[in-house]
């Protein structure tokens, strides 16, 4: 009896012996886990770290893109400093008082401040004979404008329908132009701006703000703008007769030589020669 006891006992000891590689693989398996938790609390750090650098980082690029677009397409050095700035926010206390005032539209863009006029309240339908209260309004703007010396291109603008000769192109064009000439006119006359600011255009149908498909579109698109420019009036383009750029003067010229005078063109009702203004030969 007491012989098997120890048979027994020695068994499970041979057993525990057989067993003694779980102690070896608990401890390899805890280390493991330690290993990884460490590892997993590092890469969270990590990953927080980088988080904040791509949040800084982006948000320089960011306001970096931002500064590039604004010097890209720049309307003005510091413009809400400049005096077409001052002269927009002059024009809107101006017309404040008048009813028409959502038929004008002021703006500031890279072509200077553009005043758009709706022809809804500043001329009839086909007409290019300015209204009275289109002409207070005016003498509001000129108010604020004639003060400067910046030049001031107005131009006229139409919709696509046909004009009463029931032709497009050609008569739109007039009509845009007349009505330019009248808002330029106007601001002349009884604005007291001098007329050597301005300078005219039409661009008749071939500017639309809008496709011209419905009576909304139209009439945005039947309008004059009054540009004031960032600069003074520019030139004329028209070389002088003195400024001919087709030929060189000779290098070396005798003191003695008499210059030869301007060649002359006949004048048709006249009969007689005159000077050529333009000194060409043709």
């Amino acid at each position: 009896m007491a012989r098997e006891w120890r048979v027994e006992r020695e068994g499970d000891d041979e057993h525990r012996q057989d067993e003694r590689w779980l102690i070896t693989y608990a401890d390899m398996i805890t280390v493991l886990m330690i290993f990884f938790i460490v590892m997993y609390a590092l890469s969270a750090k990590i990953s927080a770290k980088n988080f904040e650098k791509m949040a800084k980082s982006l948000q320089t690029a960011l306001a970096k893109k931002t500064k590039e677009k604004k010097v890209e397409n720049p309307i003005a050095p510091d413009i809400e400093n400049t005096p077409l700035s001052q002269e927009s926010q002059d024009i809107k206390r101006a017309l404040a008082p008048f009813k028409g005032k959502s038929q004008v539209r002021v703006d500031l863009n890279d072509h200077g401040l553009v005043i758009s006029l709706a022809d809804t309240s500043f001329f009839d339908l086909g007409s290019t004979e300015l209204k009275p209260d289109g002409k207070a309004a005016l003498a509001k703007i000129a108010e604020v404008i004639a003060t400067a010396s910046n030049g001031i291109s107005v131009q006229g603008h139409t919709d696509d329908t046909k004009a009463a000769n029931g032709k497009t192109g050609s008569g739109n064009w007039v009509i845009a132009s007349q009505r330019a000439a009248s808002v330029a006119q106007f601001l002349s006359t009884s604005g007291k701006i001098p007329a050597k600011r301005f300078e005219i255009v039409s661009y008749g149908e071939y500017k639309p703000l809008f496709p011209n498909d419905s009576p909304e579109h139209r009439a945005m698109n039947r309008r004059v703008d009054i540009v004031v420019q960032e600069g003074p009036p520019k030139p004329a383009m028209t070389p002088g007769p003195n400024s001919s750029t087709d030929t060189l003067p000779p290098a070396f010229q005798d003191p003695n030589r008499v210059p030869t005078p301007p060649p002359t063109f006949n004048h048709g009702n006249e009969g007689g020669a005159v000077p050529n203004p333009f000194g060409n030969s043709f």
